[in-house]
């Protein structure tokens, strides 16, 4: 059985989240409004359901970012890049699944 590489795995998720996010915006059109300056700042105000591709478009920079840099430099950026990653993969998936859920 051939083995995944790591920076592999996190693009290979944030294809899925964005499979994901495809299916939510036709799917729920009315439920679903992202408003990133409400999570920001806590005002009410109108959100834009486009902003669902914002998700994994983050987790695939960051995925690419780590796959780009883990190699060239000290293990020490390898093992802070992996952080990140996990925290960004963790924090975009809870926030992309809870709208199934709504």
């Amino acid at each position: 059985m051939k083995k995944i590489e790591l920076p592999r795995l996190f693009i290979f998720w944030s294809i899925v989240e964005f499979i994901v996010a495809g299916i939510l915006y036709f799917k729920l059109p009315e439920t679903i409004k992202i408003n990133f300056g409400y999570i920001l700042t806590s005002p009410v105000s109108q959100g834009n359901r486009a902003y669902i591709f914002t998700l994994p478009v983050v987790m695939f920079v960051s995925a690419i970012v780590f796959q780009a840099l883990s190699r060239y430099y000290s293990p020490y950026l390898r093992y802070l890049l992996l952080v990140i990653n996990v925290i960004v993969l963790l924090g975009t998936s809870f926030y992309l699944l809870q709208f199934l859920f709504m």
